[in-house]
């Protein structure tokens, strides 16, 4: 039996995209014989180790910057994360490229001479409104970000567009397989209750998911906004939602079996981010049959085929928001059944486990 370690910034009960896809990326593999451990910052302050479906998880002392939205390990938590040696692990996985963590995975796989797959969820530099924090972000993206690439064994994009990033940054060995999610979790069709439309967005409350782009294109509408996440943006969003007067319901972090209740009161699906991966919630609410619309940026061009199952947009762009949301309102376009085919078809866990499993084959 193989033994993998990934590292992690953050994992369960913290949730969120990126952390959905480690939980379900580390659950198939244990259906399938291996050994799964993770290893993650606890900036939850919860239990330093318990056992979820399978999985050790290892949470390790660390410390926060940026008003808590990049953390990195104490020296006791270098400690704690060494000392994980000792379970001689086969392979370790590292997530996207600027996490502190991964820059440590990397280097623990040179130190232990343990094989290295890095596993890339981003698209492009980091988008932040200050400039200092985007120009600094640029300057670690080129020194440790390249490094994670270039000792990797082999690089995962979960997009044509994470896998192209991977390799202007360095990487050599690489391959796309797509995010994914587990289909029969979301696919339950969703009922609108509201006269009123309501439109729904979920993530990380911080500005590059580009949220405040959508409460500025709903001040025409008389609909409901619901936000699920949290974030040290949250405040500057509530505050610009009472200046447009937009009725807004900002429901904070939720379980997937509770916000896909929310998805089913949805007329209108948004992403407005500026910088993803291949995006999990896109997945979930096209699952769900909720017409759908995002911004054309990193892999959701893999998802959404413009016009033809939803509708693709340029970032920071509340004209385009409106313009689509009128298209979905009004012209009565019934794009979701295409989606939500598509997504079966294409991102699905129950078949895209076994491209990974090759891969981890390949190395081993």
């Amino acid at each position: 039996m193989k033994k993998i370690l990934i590292f992690c910034t953050h994992f369960w009960p913290f949730l969120g995209g990126l952390e959905s896809y480690i939980l379900n990326l580390a659950v198939h593999l244990i259906k399938k014989g291996y050994r799964v451990d993770v290893a993650v910052l606890n900036t939850e302050d919860v239990k330093e180790f318990e056992q979820y479906q399978g999985i050790n998880i290892y949470r390790v002392p660390c410390k926060s910057i940026l008003n808590n939205t990049w953390a990195y390990p104490s020296f006791k938590g270098i400690l704690s994360l060494w000392r994980l040696k000792k379970n001689r692990y086969d392979i370790i996985f590292t997530q996207t490229r600027f996490f502190s963590t991964a820059w440590i995975g990397s280097l623990f796989s040179i130190l232990w001479r343990t094989k290295h797959i890095h596993f890339e969820h981003g698209s492009d530099f980091v988008k932040h409104p200050s400039k200092k924090i985007a120009l600094v972000s640029r300057f670690v993206d080129n020194i440790l970000g390249r490094f994670v690439f270039k000792t990797a064994h082999h690089t995962i994009g979960i997009s044509n567009a994470c896998e192209e990033f991977a390799r202007k940054l360095g990487a050599k060995h690489t391959s796309m397989i797509p995010n994914s999610i587990v289909f029969k979790d979301f696919k339950q069709k969703p009922h609108a209750i509201f006269k009123s439309p309501v439109f729904i967005c979920i993530g990380r409350l911080i500005y590059a998911k580009g949220f405040q782009d959508l409460i500025r294109a709903l001040h025409v509408y008389n609909g409901l906004l619901y936000i699920i996440g949290d974030g040290p943006y949250k405040q500057e969003l509530m505050k610009l939602a009472r200046e447009k007067k937009i009725n807004t319901f900002f429901f904070g972090t939720m379980l997937p079996k509770n916000y896909k209740q929310l998805f089913k009161h949805a007329t209108i699906f948004v992403n407005p981010s500026y910088n993803e991966g291949l995006p999990s919630s896109v997945l979930e609410s096209g699952a769900m049959s909720i017409p759908t619309i995002c911004t054309n940026i990193g892999g959701s061009g893999q998802i959404i085929n413009h016009s033809k199952n939803g509708y693709l947009i340029d970032i920071m762009s509340v004209s385009q928001i409106r313009l689509h949301i009128n298209k979905l309102l009004y012209n009565k376009l019934s794009l979701s059944r295409q989606l939500y085919k598509d997504i079966y078809n294409q991102f699905n866990w129950s078949n895209n486990i076994y491209q990974i499993i090759e891969v981890i084959e390949s190395i081993s």
